[in-house]
């Protein structure tokens, strides 16, 4: 945006997490998707090919119009040159007796509990969408990267017995 003098704080930094809470309501929709571009250009800069960047975001109400934020993380990882893998769930939710209970913000009950009560039928957002990006290309092997290598020192080492160990399995 010309003329524009906010900055992603946090653009190009590794091991940074970034926790937005509320930031569409101060800077706007497009501003909040124009830095999560810039920093989602940072994780593509600075990643290997074929290496991950995974956000998570959540759906908002503005006005009572459910916003699909995640839908915009997604084209701004686009933008970023970065591409969409999985668009998994994350529940926030405990358990308690079996049961799964929902773990709202105080003023997400509010909110619906008052939409309720004027007959608008709105639901808790109880989920964050992970969000998972790749860098194109595909990661080099060491080959690539160190030259032949002679084989390996040792043997491979052979997994016990099926139920004795094997990855995926337990004993009986």
């Amino acid at each position: 945006m010309p003329g524009r003098s906010r900055r992603a704080p946090f653009a190009g930094r590794t091991g940074a997490v970034l926790e937005v809470r509320g930031g569409a309501l101060v800077v706007g929709l497009d501003d909040l998707v124009d830095d999560i571009t810039q920093i989602l250009a940072g994780c593509t800069a600075l990643l290997r090919p074929g290496g991950f960047a995974v956000i998570t975001g959540r759906p908002w109400r503005h006005r009572g119009e459910l916003v699909d934020f995640p839908g915009a993380v997604v084209k701004a990882g686009r933008t970023a040159g970065l591409v969409p893998v999985e668009r998994c769930v994350a529940l926030l939710a405990g358990i308690r007796g079996g049961q799964l209970i929902p773990r709202p913000s105080f003023f997400q009950l509010d909110n619906v509990r008052k939409a309720r009560a004027r007959g608008e039928p709105w639901h808790l957002i109880i989920h964050e969408d992970v969000l998972v990006f790749r860098v194109p290309g595909l990661p080099g092997g060491s080959r690539e990267l160190k030259g032949p290598q002679s084989g390996p020192a040792r043997p491979p080492r052979a997994w016990p017995l099926r139920g004795h160990g094997e990855p995926g399995t337990r004993a009986a």
